[in-house]
């Protein structure tokens, strides 16, 4: 089987037009060399300025989208492709990860990644497409993917993370994972999902939250269960996104 995860209203885009032109903004992107249009939406340097935007505590936060990224797309479970990874940010643009894909681990250059992503709309390495970014709202990303989809809410109803993976995952499951940092899902994307649950007593973050999911869909294929090496694909076989 496969499956789908997404972090969704993920903390991740380029700085707001309306306050693209603060003299803060300005200056934050001008010591590292670029203009608003080149930067990401960044809390730790944008603070001040983002004070009037809607929604502030839950945007701003590309770093929260990289570690959990990280923790989906170096799992066995996409390295054997049974899930493919889907990205939906705060904005609307759905990021879409074609199979073994490599992302950087030292933050700067995901950010100049995203950054070219989100101004070109594809990344691409020999001929191949690694990253491709268009706009589309949440519920017709998992209209398009199909299957039963299972959100990860503090506010849903308790259920055990490997029953609820052992009970979906042979229905095509799509997994969807907050990308912010405080707060809630909209409303009208709870109502796009078969079902929202705790999993844990409190907030996890994104990417623990990610680390076990994939481990328990990993335990559901036998992927632990194998002798010697698994199957997953070699070093070689893999296309770094730079």
């Amino acid at each position: 089987m496969t499956g789908s995860v997404v972090i969704a209203e993920a903390a991740l885009e380029l700085v707001p037009l309306e306050i693209s032109r603060d003299p803060r903004i300005i200056s934050a992107c001008k010591k590292r060399g670029k203009s608003p249009s080149k930067c990401l939406l960044d809390k730790s340097l944008h603070y001040w300025a983002m004070k009037g935007l809607k929604d502030a505590e839950k945007r701003g936060r590309p770093d929260l989208v990289h570690f959990t990224l990280l923790s989906l797309v170096y799992s066995p479970a996409y390295i054997n492709s049974l899930i493919k990874i889907y990205v939906h940010t705060y904005n609307d643009v759905v990021i879409e990860l074609g199979n073994a894909v490599r992302l950087p681990h030292a933050y700067f250059r995901f950010e100049g990644l995203m950054v070219d992503l989100l101004n070109r709309g594809e990344i691409k390495a020999d001929g191949k497409l690694l990253l491709s970014a268009q706009k589309m709202k949440l519920c017709e990303l998992l209209g398009s993917i199909g299957g039963n989809v299972i959100g990860f809410e503090t506010t849903g109803p308790r259920a055990s993370l490997a029953s609820l993976v052992r009970e979906t995952w042979d229905k095509g499951a799509t997994y969807v994972i907050g990308g912010f940092p405080s707060g809630s899902f909209r409303g009208d994307h709870i109502s796009c999902m078969d079902g929202v649950f705790s999993v844990y007593d409190s907030m996890l973050e994104s990417a623990i939250l990610a680390s076990r999911l994939t481990y328990e869909i990993e335990m559901t294929e036998g992927l632990w269960r194998l002798s010697g090496t698994s199957a997953g694909s070699k070093p070689g076989n893999r296309q770094n996104a730079k």
